[in-house]
């Protein structure tokens, strides 16, 4: 019901019965009130959130007679989010980091979440899976390859790994003729 990244996986994760922490960027309004009222009701506690004057992000989703959707998006909070937002020790404190796709400012803290994640592993052992958004995979795709070395699952359907492809193919071959 709250829909957004974060929350939709946190719990989908605590539905398959996982001990689940998540982070999110709220604003101010009564659309962030209802998403910690949500959070709280399927049981994923503790929660973390960072709260902004922008107002939470909104998407209206529009199914199409064709079994497709079309989605308007508002990112709000959700791309305001910046590296000092994130609490090392709740990275930290877990065994898997996942993150979901993250937009406009919030895109360019990807490479510091990885990098944070996986300097635990060697005492924790964590690991780290990244399901990036059409932006990241094309508008901040160098954001998304800096933070590679540091991501042990990458999660993309078809459509989203020809985008990636085609983002980053005209820089590591010289012609178009040479796949």
């Amino acid at each position: 019901a709250t829909g957004g990244g974060a929350t939709n996986a946190a719990v989908s994760f605590k539905k398959l019965g996982c001990d689940v922490s998540a982070f999110f960027k709220i604003g101010t309004d009564q659309a962030g009130e209802f998403i910690v009222q949500r959070m709280k009701e399927e049981g994923v506690v503790p929660h973390y959130k960072t709260v902004t004057p922008t107002q939470t992000g909104t998407s209206f989703i529009i199914p199409t007679p064709n079994k497709d959707r079309i989605i308007f998006a508002y990112r709000g909070a959700n791309g305001t989010l910046k590296k000092d937002d994130i609490p090392q020790d709740l990275i930290e404190s877990q065994n898997l980091v996942y993150i979901t796709s993250l937009s406009e400012q919030a895109a360019h803290a990807l490479p510091y979440i990885t990098r944070m994640a996986r300097k635990s592993i060697p005492t924790k052992g964590i690991r780290v899976a990244v399901n990036p958004g059409t932006s990241q995979l094309t508008c901040d795709v160098q954001t998304l390859k800096a933070a590679l070395p540091d991501i042990d699952i990458i999660i993309l359907n078809a459509e989203e790994m020809k985008m990636l492809m085609g983002s980053l193919k005209p820089r590591f071959f010289k012609s178009n003729n040479h796949y």
